[in-house]
């Protein structure tokens, strides 16, 4: 079975690898008792890979010098498989292996910190619980010739166009290896229903557009479809390369239906942020600290943003009663003291107010109903 240990030798498991160019063969066999490895032939040779597809690692050093894991490869020499993942109460040395054999809304946990080649989840529902652990990508996946993903997460679409399958994502940290850095260009790409709890996406190593000349961009969680959940203690850092490093992305896209991201994470969100001007709704922010401003119709329903005195940002409860342009206020009074002649004062939510305007020539707007000037005895927005 693919990510399950090759019992005769490590040739079929390495070769689903394709990195032809890479590949230089040695004769293993594998003890199903003892998990371990054991190099019969180094002699012989033609095709091994050096990638982490199967947890075994063999690494050319120069001078007919070859590691196993780290250790100098032998004749007569064992090296113990490695098991990554476990699903369905089986173990794989391959994340993508568990996440294909898993049973459809199961499980998969990671048992160790590890490296390895990104994940692709083809319309299934399923949990991958880190257990506290690293998984370090080495290898993008995506469609072909974009294979610069480290996940890529799609739909199983209903009837009505939206996605079925449900991912969680939890306990644990993405990130990309800074070996392969230049390959990547989002960490998440996402098309399902997906809820993000507990974990560190690190988007540091997305260099594959991030360093060229026009300063293209780079994601982190790139969202396209499905219902999004971020929550827990979830910490997103973005490329540290130019200023098209977003975080999240919240985007409208072809025919797809668009996402609807919901963002309550006590942790930070270090990057930008991009949203669709169409669908500036979609986003609902009601906890999380932000490095880049937030604009006021990405807050939840009873949220507005806050800019705090270290220069980050954060939501809280709360409303505004007016705006002179996009800038809102709570109260009317900071509405007005914050006027300047010629600007237009827009109320929003009806109530009884106090009409001190400090002798400036301002507009007042707001066709609300229930707006009472009480100082003047205005009994409407239309009489003030």
């Amino acid at each position: 079975p693919e990510g399950v240990p090759y019992d005769g030798g490590l040739w079929g498991d390495l070769k689903r690898c394709e990195h032809e160019s890479n590949y230089r063969h040695f004769n293993f066999t594998y003890d199903k008792t003892t998990g371990l490895y054991k190099s019969d032939d180094l002699a012989e040779k033609g095709y091994i890979c050096e990638c982490t597809d199967l947890g075994v690692v063999i690494e050319d050093i120069g001078n007919d010098v070859f590691l196993v894991n780290g250790d100098v490869l032998e004749n007569g020499a064992t090296y113990k498989a490695k098991y990554i993942a476990e699903a369905n109460g089986t173990k794989y040395m391959s994340l993508q292996a568990a996440v294909n054999a898993v049973a459809e809304g199961g499980t998969v946990t990671l048992l160790d910190d590890a490296e390895g080649p990104g994940v692709k989840i083809d319309g299934k529902s399923v949990t991958i619980d880190f257990n506290e652990y690293t998984y370090t990508l080495t290898q993008g996946v995506g469609s072909t010739g974009t294979e610069s993903n480290g996940f890529q997460i799609l739909r199983k679409a209903g009837e009505d166009g939206k996605p079925t399958n449900n991912v969680t994502l939890k306990d644990g940290t993405l990130k990309v290896a800074e070996k392969a850095a230049e390959t990547f260009y989002i960490l998440i790409q996402n098309y399902a229903n997906l809820t993000v709890k507990d974990m560190v996406l690190d988007g540091t190593n997305l260099d594959k557009w991030s360093k060229v000349d026009d300063n293209w961009d780079s994601y982190v969680l790139s969202n396209n479809s499905g219902t999004v959940e971020v929550k827990g203690n979830t910490n997103i850092t973005a490329n540290n390369d130019g200023d098209k490093a977003f975080a999240f992305d919240v985007c409208k896209f072809n025919g797809y239906d668009a996402p609807v991201v919901n963002v309550n994470t006590t942790g930070k969100i270090n990057g930008a942020i991009e949203v669709s001007e169409e669908i500036k709704n979609n986003l609902n922010i009601s906890g999380g600290t932000f490095t880049v401003a937030l604009e006021e119709e990405w807050c939840e329903e009873g949220y507005i943003p806050v800019e705090n005195v270290d220069g980050t940002y954060t939501v809280k409860v709360g409303q505004f009663v007016a705006h002179i342009g996009k800038q809102g206020y709570e109260t009317l009074d900071e509405a007005f003291a914050a006027a300047k002649p010629g600007d237009e004062v827009e109320i929003n939510v009806a109530g009884t107010y106090a009409l001190s305007t400090s002798g400036k020539n301002i507009i007042i707007t707001g066709a609300v109903d229930g707006v009472v000037f009480d100082n003047i005895g205005a009994k409407n927005m239309g009489s003030a």
